[in-house]
């Protein structure tokens, strides 16, 4: 006989497509949706309904976090950081993903900040115009500034996809 369970069993709720899990193990409450709007909006109503019970999550909670992943077009410019290795391998290498994480913290503390650019292979396009490329994002910090960034996560990422 096989189980299987209809929803992984840290799902505490769900709304529509948007889904509020804790993890014991980490101590976080996460929010998912594909809408920064949903996962805005149910971050306040989750807060609410904490408070309305009288139940502390600050102290439940580890770090307030938020794990963004999104698809992005962007102009391939990486391709400036050449690396010459044309002797060992035939070909010169250059730059195609990235990776930054914030300056003086480390992936332990409260507050981190890391973002990684990742093209998507099977969008290759002969030309140099816009790629797909993956954006994974995990930023720690206090509550408000969290939810100050989901909410305005489309500008965030474009403004600091323009800096790339």
């Amino acid at each position: 006989m096989i189980i299987t369970p209809l929803m992984p069993p840290n799902i505490i709720a769900m709304k529509g497509t948007t889904r509020i899990e804790y993890d014991f193990n980490r101590r976080t409450l996460s929010i998912e949706s594909q809408n920064s709007r949903d996962v805005s909006s149910a971050f306040k109503d989750m807060w609410e309904a904490f408070e309305d019970l009288k139940i502390n999550i600050e102290k439940a909670l580890a770090p307030c976090e938020a794990v963004v992943i999104a698809l992005a077009t962007l102009s391939p410019k990486f391709s400036n950081n050449k690396i010459e290795t044309a002797d060992v391998l035939g070909y010169n290498l250059r730059m195609s993903e990235a990776a930054f994480a914030s300056e003086g913290s480390d992936p332990t503390s409260l507050k981190w900040f890391y973002i990684r650019i990742i093209p998507i292979y099977s969008s290759f396009r002969s030309s140099d115009k816009e790629n797909f490329y993956r954006i994974e994002i995990v930023h720690r910090d206090e509550k408000e500034k969290i939810l100050k960034f989901i909410e305005n996560i489309e500008d965030v990422l474009r403004k600091l996809l323009e800096m790339v």
